[in-house]
């Protein structure tokens, strides 16, 4: 069971060629025919950035990373595509790609251009982004959601017990594994086995918080 980093598709198809059987998470690559269990990115964040238009957001920005893997640039064409079928023209300068990095500095500057940007609204594309990118939001002595209405991918306790509750898409790990281990197991099993690799997709779950209802 994978869940390989950026740059793996020379690995992942020498396991292939070693005929190692195994499932990728949370993940694809183009160029590797193999069974993955992802979620649909590019509805979640769809459905998200709609979400934050019904609560009146009419200036949504996005803070992104790793946007060399497939299912973070599914996340940004699900927020872009929502946004075009609501008549509203995506902004460069409110869309920022980050280094995937562990220092605040970066992610305080995107927050200080979009604020400057007279952005209303937020979407996280991960909660590492988001975690940091509250704490700038704080520091720059803004309020959420009057200032700001947040949705974050992926759940975290620390939103749980935020003074103001961050609203979160939640991603199904468990199942996930499960789903993976599954299909592993039926590979072990069955090592002479035709079948073709599958590409399955898991719903999201919502978690309504106070950031954005």
């Amino acid at each position: 069971i994978l869940p390989p980093p950026i740059g793996s598709e020379r690995q992942l198809n020498g396991l292939i060629e070693e005929g190692m059987p195994f499932v990728v998470l949370d993940r694809f690559f183009p160029d590797v025919i193999a069974t993955t269990v992802n979620i649909n990115n590019h509805q979640a964040a769809y459905d998200a950035t709609l979400r934050l238009i019904k609560n009146k957001r009419k200036k949504i920005a996005l803070l992104n990373t790793n946007n060399q893997l497939i299912s973070m640039q599914q996340r940004v064409k699900g927020y872009t595509d929502d946004l075009e079928h609501m008549g509203i023209t995506p902004n460069a300068s409110t869309i920022k790609h980050l280094k995937f990095s562990h220092e605040k500095r970066p992610i305080m500057n995107a927050i200080k251009e979009i604020v400057e940007q007279k952005a209303d609204a937020v979407l996280f594309t991960t909660s590492k982004l988001g975690i940091l990118g509250i704490e700038c939001i704080r520091e720059l002595g803004l309020s959420i959601p009057e200032d700001l209405s947040i949705i974050s991918f992926d759940d975290t306790d620390a939103y749980r017990i935020s003074s103001t509750t961050i609203s979160a898409i939640k991603q199904p790990i468990e199942k996930m594994c499960k789903e993976g281990v599954k299909r592993l197991l039926s590979m072990i099993n069955d090592p002479d086995s035709e079948k073709d690799p599958e590409k399955i997709e898991l719903k999201v779950e919502f978690i309504s918080r106070n950031s954005c209802i």
